[in-house]
């Protein structure tokens, strides 16, 4: 059995690291709904969502692979630990906002004049 202090400790450093990259997440997707507002309900949904997800998976997988996790104890690295969060959230919302913003340029378009553009380089 585990020493009581030895557990705590280890469950100290568990929430730290787990609240650095929840908060990364989070400030991730308020600055970029704040710097550029979605114009629908669904294009903000879809954005929050997987800005908070990128953010919190991306962020975990450069804290693993970077050797920051295994000092989680130390504030610092807890902040170091949130700007990776940050840091890799920002990428899927660049794809959502694209992902939006492509068909709607092509609204108004025939699906052929939309596939001659994209196939044939023409306007």
């Amino acid at each position: 059995m585990a020493e009581p202090n030895t557990s705590v400790g280890l469950g100290i450093a568990t929430i730290m690291k787990l609240t650095g990259l929840t908060f990364g997440a989070v400030v991730t997707a308020l600055v970029v709904m704040i710097l550029s507002r979605p114009r629908s309900c669904v294009e903000w949904a879809v954005a929050l969502v997987t800005t908070v997800t990128a953010s919190i998976t991306g962020g975990a997988w450069l804290a693993l692979y970077t050797g920051v996790s295994a000092m989680g104890d130390d504030p610092l690295v807890v902040a170091a630990m949130i700007g990776q969060a940050f840091a890799a959230g920002l990428p899927a919302w660049v794809l959502v906002r694209a992902m939006f913003a492509i068909p709607r340029r092509q609204l108004g378009r025939s699906i052929r004049a939309v596939l001659s553009r994209w196939l044939g380089g023409g306007q």
